[in-house]
């Protein structure tokens, strides 16, 4: 008997996608009732479910039927937008040279006083940097570093880099230098930014550095942005989010 009732349910489930549209009343009750949107979600986590692709066809028809768009985020910028004005230059203490050979200049007492990792760096008896007028930075962009250096003199949305994966690069050197600070600002403004055009990106570059999302209330939609935005394969996808 339970197997019947199993194999009733999930044929049920395959035929949401035509219920969605010929009767709206229908598909709110099982909207609200029966959480037949969350339990499409649990489907497509498993790529081996059976009911894999009819879920997948019917939250396509769902999110056709409802009409849904995905916005940007609203983002909240300084009135001004033009931060980088108030900085003030500082003296060139040391040259950060780049992989591609980019050279830029910069002040070892901010470096040190900012973050712990140059501090020790430049830190006489330490480390080699700590007598040289340059240095050698890899796996870094240009774009990236001279964001960097700015957020170090002052934090302001408008200050950050408009291309996604320059902020991505951001957050990582951060991470990596032990800016515990900006690096959760960073991610905080990068999480505000996801969209439907960005999402993918920024799942890949979570994957790749084990970085876990902290998405709240709003995981569900920000995993279906992705599930419906990527190149991959939907089993792909789901295990990219698995990860």
């Amino acid at each position: 008997m339970f197997s019947f009732i199993k194999k009733l349910y999930f044929n049920l489930l395959i035929n949401i996608k035509f219920v969605f549209f010929s009767d709206p009343k229908l598909l709110i009750l099982l909207l609200s009732r029966y959480k037949v949107y969350y339990i499409l979600c649990n489907i497509i986590k498993d790529d081996q479910n059976p009911s894999f692709d009819d879920a997948i066809g019917a939250l396509i028809a769902l999110f056709d039927k409802v009409k849904i768009t995905f916005k940007k985020s609203g983002i909240q910028y300084c009135e001004t937008r033009d931060c980088h004005k108030s900085i003030v230059q500082k003296e060139t203490t040391v040259t950060l040279q780049l992989d591609d050979g980019t050279l830029i200049n910069a002040n070892k007492s901010l470096l040190s006083l900012k973050s712990p990792m140059f501090e020790a760096m430049f830190r006489s008896g330490g480390f080699k940097e700590a007598y040289q007028n340059t240095i050698r930075l890899n796996d870094v962009s240009s774009d990236c570093i001279k964001s960097f250096l700015l957020l170090l003199e002052v934090y302001c949305d408008c200050l950050l880099p408009e291309n996604i994966n320059v902020l991505l690069e951001l957050i990582t050197i951060t991470d990596q230098y032990m800016l515990n600070e900006l690096s959760e600002k960073l991610i905080l403004f990068m999480i505000n930014s996801i969209s439907v055009d960005n999402c993918d990106i920024i799942y890949g570059w979570a994957k790749d550095f084990g970085h876990q999302l902290k998405l709240g209330a709003s995981v569900d939609l920000d995993v279906i942005k992705y599930l419906f935005s990527s190149n991959s394969r939907f089993p792909d996808r789901v295990k990219t989010i698995k990860k």
